[in-house]
């Protein structure tokens, strides 16, 4: 169960890393378009990349993979909920 604990944290953390690594590309994108796809594309590999190494080790690891998933998705959910939320509140 303990198991199953750290996963989950594991996968939040990863999540969470990821979404500060999209708002750092997101704050220092260029104003060149080509440029801009070129920094936006690379920086998207590389979040991919960090998603898979984490999944990969916590496989080897063998924490289960899908505690590790649910903690991503916690993070998606979250900044989903508060969309709808800032949504809804703006509609008001």
């Amino acid at each position: 169960m303990i198991q199953v604990f750290i996963a989950v944290w594991i996968g939040c953390l990863t999540g969470l890393a990821g979404y500060r690594k999209i708002v750092q590309m997101a704050l220092n994108i260029p104003t060149d378009e080509v440029a801009g796809k070129k920094i936006g594309t690379q920086e998207y590999m590389k979040r991919y990349l960090m998603y898979g190494l984490v999944l990969v080790i916590c496989q080897l690891m063998e924490f289960p993979i899908l505690a590790v998933l649910v903690g991503l998705m916690c993070n998606k959910g979250a900044i989903l909920l508060y969309a709808l939320k800032e949504k809804e509140d703006f509609h008001e």
